[in-house]
């Protein structure tokens, strides 16, 4: 990666290309403003580098892109190895044409998507010096909606993923034994049932927060000018959605509220009960974990939400079995605070010139940024624009990860143009 910045022969350009012992690596590209440029904006760039196991299910070699019907096919493809070469791009555009940009800087982290910040405040840390003040950040790591216009992320969900694990015994038993010893893993299922309701799959609201009314009136705009949410992800055909009792015309708002602004739980992986099912036994186990995911409202404090599972979940065991809560890692949320107006001008005018005259959208994230609540307080005077190419199809952190290359142009296009403006 830092070759291929060198290789691009910026003007005013400096890389970076950092690996500090016990740390994951980290990029830092520094590029000074155009010649003549009398902005006083500083910028600051951020993605990631690292990538999601690969998974079953891949139609290519998720280490070999292929480019199919304007798609391109890898891991990271969306999430998030484009950034890099997107941000680069911009700027490359703007001198290019001759157009003036101020101070911005690149910093590429390798550590996002086990949700480990250490990493990279250790390096904003000891490398403040290098990236400066900036007071716009613009983080390429989130969604997108339309065709036709960029989609820009006003809140972030947290996230708080645990461990909860249950013994019965020390060696596996005979399942004969079934009506002697109680299920480790159905004991397990019943404990999650008291976090969440089975039917509806609702969180139970000790984790909810109240939802901003200007959220709830973007979230219905944008419910309007979208497809039904759920017809556009690669889900079986026929599936209801989590929203489908609501009226018709109600769905897509109550989805995005869902989404963006409601706790969610999922179980993301499991140990103790085989993985394939010839492997499998007549045996009660002795012991079964369970590994989930707790989305939070962007406003939730995770430190408080870990305590609250702690507590909830280890309180009288059934059967008086072994339970225990393993925090794993977490992050907090992110509620953006509004752009200042020069900035907002910049964007929306650059966003109208290159679709069709259409502002960008503003709407929630159902997914996490775990640095971007440290960000908030080490640049507390800073505007946040959060954007990306992650179409509910891009199948980010699943199989056929991909890329949609016409949207990512566009996207480079309306950067390279805002920051010209700033």
């Amino acid at each position: 990666m830092a070759s291929f910045v060198e290789s691009q022969n910026l003007n005013g350009c400096k890389v970076n290309a950092l690996y500090d012992e016990g740390r994951s690596p980290f990029l830092i590209v520094q590029i000074e403003p155009s010649a003549g440029s009398t902005s006083d904006s500083s910028i600051l760039f951020y993605g990631h580098m690292d990538k999601q196991p690969f998974g079953p299910g891949w139609k290519h070699d998720p280490t070999d892109p292929v480019i199919e019907n304007g798609k391109l096919y890898g891991r990271g493809s969306s999430d998030d190895c484009y950034a890099l070469y997107a941000a680069l791009l911009s700027i490359k555009a703007c001198q290019a044409k001759g157009l003036s940009h101020p101070r911005i800087v690149i910093t590429i982290e390798g550590s996002e998507e086990g949700g480990n910040t250490e990493d990279l405040i250790y390096y904003l840390q000891t490398y403040k010096h290098l990236i400066g003040e900036p007071n716009t950040v613009i983080c390429l790591d989130t969604s997108a909606f339309l065709e036709d216009t960029l989609a820009i992320s006003s809140s972030l969900r947290g996230g708080c993923n645990f461990d909860l694990s249950v013994k019965v015994g020390e060696d596996n038993m005979h399942s004969g034994y079934s009506g002697i010893v109680p299920d480790p893993y159905i004991i397990a299922i019943s404990l999650l049932s008291r976090i969440v309701d089975f039917k509806t799959q609702e969180v139970v609201k000790d984790f909810e927060v109240e939802i901003p009314q200007y959220r709830i009136e973007e979230a219905k705009f944008v419910a309007s000018r979208i497809p039904l949410l759920s017809a556009m992800l690669p889900k079986n055909e026929g599936l209801l959605s989590r929203a489908h009792e609501q009226p018709k015309e109600d769905e897509n708002f109550h989805l995005l509220l869902n989404q963006t602004w409601k706790p969610s739980l999922t179980v993301v992986g499991q140990n103790g009960i085989p993985e394939n099912l010839g492997d499998s036994s007549n045996s009660i186990k002795s012991q079964v974990t369970l590994r989930c995911s707790l989305r939070l409202p962007p406003t939730y404090d995770v430190k408080v939400a870990s305590q609250k599972l702690q507590a909830i979940l280890q309180a009288d065991p059934p059967y008086n079995a072994i339970v225990k809560v393993e925090p794993r890692s977490s992050g907090q949320g992110f509620d953006a605070p509004p752009l200042r107006s020069n900035l907002q001008d910049a964007l929306f005018e650059a966003n109208k010139q290159v679709f069709s005259g259409n502002l960008p959208l503003f709407v929630g994230c159902g997914g996490g940024i775990p640095f971007m609540d440290f960000l908030s307080k080490q640049y507390p005077g800073a505007n946040y624009i959060l954007t990306g190419v992650g179409f509910p199809d891009s199948n980010a952190h699943a199989a056929n990860e991909n890329i949609d290359l016409e949207f990512c142009r566009k996207l480079i296009t309306t950067l390279a143009l805002t920051l010209s403006k700033l």
